[in-house]
């Protein structure tokens, strides 16, 4: 049977080994967390810019648009007639709303329109208090 002094030094010695094993493992939790902090910050920052470029990408083709958009040529025709299609589609429609409202006596605050925000840039007639500034 092991004596007491034998099984105190084999606690120590395994205490040690574990205490070593936890600082290995908190080192590499450390390191890790570290790497994973930095990478999403850069992930975000990507993020940020991606959206800007789609922004700006907009606003090019928003420009071409308001340009060209009754004389578009070549590769730019198909979707600049789909534009002015989708255009006059919204222009029926919001007769079409006008309409109904009158009929019930409905007021603006009463109507949900889904896309107010998209509404505003997308319809030309919007385009003129364009002065918000660029997120």
């Amino acid at each position: 049977m092991a004596t007491f002094d034998e099984i105190k030094r084999k606690i120590k010695a395994t205490a040690g080994v574990i205490a070593d094993a936890a600082v290995e493992t908190y080192k590499v939790a450390e390191e890790k967390s570290k790497v994973l902090a930095k990478t999403t910050k850069l992930s975000a920052e990507n993020a940020g810019d991606r959206n800007v470029i789609r922004k700006l990408y907009a606003d090019i083709g928003k420009l071409y648009y308001e340009k060209y958009s009754t004389d578009a040529e070549g590769e730019f025709a198909p979707p600049v007639g789909e534009i002015n299609d989708a255009l006059e589609r919204i222009a029926l429609r919001d007769k079409e709303i006008a309409a109904l409202k009158s009929t019930a006596d409905i007021t603006d605050e009463e109507v949900y329109y889904a896309d107010d925000a998209e509404t505003a840039e997308v319809e030309p007639e919007a385009e003129a208090s364009d002065d918000a500034p660029a997120e």
